[in-house]
């Protein structure tokens, strides 16, 4: 009894061992944590917010770039072989047989004769620059003027032939879709004159475009007013002007008819890659791309 009665008074009377903290942080030093890292982490946020932008913004530059030297090559191939230019009154004047001096092409080409893919609106798509090229067609016909079959290719039997066809370029605003952006375009229409069979009238071994119609060199007057007085046939076209290249800035054009030269100045806009409405802005010109070029054309029907 003795025993037991100690053991339950050891038990009552023992002292409570002193509770150890518990771990974690306070309030405080939560708070001073919050601070320090959002001083920390801010600009460094900044600073990798910068990175990415620059580099969107060089990547849309080289983009940009690449593509403006392709479109100006594929220009100055095109007019290379340019037999006759016209200059920039002819682009605005509408057809005046009456007056030829005074006489030009406006009324005669897209938008204004009819409305093509990507330039149906007068207020969305200018002509810009336009010109008469001479077209090769390989192996258009036989030599003794019947269709060229594949046989007779096969042979060496058939010839080469060549026809006008007039290439208008134009700037364009139409249509800005998740395929074309909200600034400018460039766009080429080509009217060919296809391949006629001498033998039998209104016959053609390669059959011309709607609407086209051969200029004609025999009227009187000078060598301008006889292709500023061009006028197209009765049936609408319907070629389509496709586009060359998207995110344009700037497209201008003077022409000499007297040269039979063009200078083209193009200039991109590189941010519109990047945001929409994107104007140009004298503080961000290497996103304004620009080159020019001036290019003599062949010149065959100026030497008649």
């Amino acid at each position: 009894m003795m025993n037991a009665f100690r053991v339950l008074l050891n038990n009552r009377y023992q002292p409570a061992k002193p509770t150890e903290p518990s771990g974690g942080f306070t309030l405080i030093e939560l708070l001073v944590s919050v601070i320090l890292a959002a001083l920390v982490l801010t600009p460094l946020l900044s600073f990798m917010i910068n990175i990415l932008s620059t580099e969107r913004r060089e990547q849309a530059k080289a983009a940009t770039e690449e593509e403006l030297q392709a479109a100006i090559d594929y220009i100055t191939r095109d007019l290379e072989q340019a037999v006759y230019i016209y200059d920039t009154d002819a682009l605005t004047a509408n057809s005046n047989t009456a007056n030829p001096p005074n006489s030009g092409i406006n009324d005669q080409i897209p938008p204004v004769a009819g409305a093509v893919a990507s330039c149906n609106s007068t207020t969305t798509c200018t002509p810009v620059l336009a010109f008469w090229k001479r077209e090769v067609y390989e192996d258009a016909f036989k030599y003794d003027n019947t269709t060229c079959t594949t046989t007779a290719q096969n042979n060496g039997e058939c010839n080469d032939a060549f026809a006008y066809s007039l290439v208008v370029y134009y700037r364009t605003t139409e249509n800005p879709s998740d395929i074309w952006s909200d600034a400018a375009r460039i766009a080429r229409f080509e009217l060919n004159g296809g391949v006629a069979n001498p033998t039998t009238s209104d016959s053609y071994f390669v059959p011309p475009d709607d609407g086209y119609k051969a200029f004609d060199l025999s009227q009187s007057g000078s060598l301008e007013e006889k292709l500023n007085t061009w006028q197209k046939d009765t049936p609408a076209y319907d070629t389509p002007a496709f586009v060359l290249v998207d995110h344009i800035d700037q497209f201008l054009t003077e022409a000499s008819t007297t040269t039979n030269t063009a200078q083209v100045t193009i200039r991109a806009n590189a941010l519109s890659r990047l945001q929409d409405n994107a104007t140009f802005n004298s503080n961000l010109t290497p996103f304004f791309p620009s080159t020019t070029i001036q290019v003599q054309g062949l010149g065959i029907l100026g030497s008649r």
